[in-house]
């Protein structure tokens, strides 16, 4: 299972020095630099210095972060049913395409 995690920033907008030694620690999986990253989680991922949580980001999430977290936060959902799915292109009822 894979887990988002937010990287702390330091007072210069860098990330902190807990944050930076934290990465080669984990298994990135895919990254939004400088503070997003999904890594492979562990027992104490959700706990590890040099992070803060997704709930209350300090400075907030860009437009980009945000977006990001929410297409992580719905992977692996099945998107919802539509009209004519899996049926064939000329079934009753449906127009060909061309």
């Amino acid at each position: 299972m894979n887990t988002l995690l937010l990287l702390e920033l330091a007072a210069d907008g860098q990330l902190s020095a807990a944050a930076q030694q934290l990465r080669p620690r984990l298994h990135v999986i895919a990254t939004l630099p400088p503070r997003l990253l999904v890594v492979q989680q562990t027992p104490d991922t959700d706990a590890q210095p040099g992070t803060v949580p997704l709930d209350h980001p300090t400075p907030p999430l860009t437009e980009a972060e945000q977006l990001f977290a929410a297409a992580w936060a719905t992977q692996g959902r099945k998107s919802t049913t539509r009209p004519g799915d899996g049926l064939d292109w000329d079934a009753p009822g449906f127009t060909p395409p061309g």
